[in-house]
C-alpha cells in the first residue's frame, strides 16, 4: 500500500463509462460480505491497519490509487462528497461499507457522534480510556 490516501477526493473520475462502471461495482462488491449479523456489510479485501485488523478501514485500489472502502461506497452509491466531510459510520464499524450504516458529517460531527457514543479516547481494542 505505501501511499497515502487523500481524504479530499469527493468525486470518481469524470471520464468513467457505464461500461467501466459497471466493471468497477462488480470489483468493489466482490469484496464485500454482505451476511454480518448486524447487517454491517464487511469489507472483505486489504485492510489499512495500524493496530488492529477488526478495527480496520478497507481500502480498495482504483487507478493506482487507494480510497477508503466506505469512501468509495458512498461514491459508487451517491455520486458525491460535499467538500470538508467525511463517510461516517452509524454502526462505528470501520470495515462496513453498508451504504444505509453511512453518512456524511464534518470533523466536528464526528467528534460529537464519538463523544456521544463513549467512544472520544478510549482504545477500541482493549476499551481501556486512558488516564491523563
Amino acid at each position: 500500500m505505501g501511499r497515502a490516501i487523500p481524504k479530499d477526493k469527493d468525486t470518481l473520475p469524470c471520464d468513467i463509462t457505464p461500461e467501466l462502471y459497471e466493471h468497477i461495482c462488480l470489483k468493489f462488491w466482490s469484496k464485500v460480505n454482505r451476511q454480518a449479523p448486524n447487517g454491517c456489510w464487511e469489507w472483505t479485501g486489504i485492510r489499512n491497519s495500524y493496530t488492529d485488523l477488526k478495527y480496520a478501514y478497507g481500502h480498495f485500489e482504483f487507478r493506482n490509487q487507494g480510497w477508503i472502502a466506505s469512501r468509495f461506497a458512498w461514491l459508487l452509491i451517491y455520486d458525491k462528497i460535499p467538500k470538508n466531510k467525511l463517510v461516517l459510520h452509524k454502526c462505528d464499524n470501520p470495515p462496513c461499507v453498508n451504504p444505509a450504516h453511512l453518512f456524511l458529517g464534518t470533523n466536528k460531527d464526528n467528534s460529537q457522534d464519538a463523544k456521544r457514543k463513549g467512544r472520544l479516547g478510549r482504545n477500541r481494542r482493549t476499551g481501556i480510556t486512558p488516564v491523563p
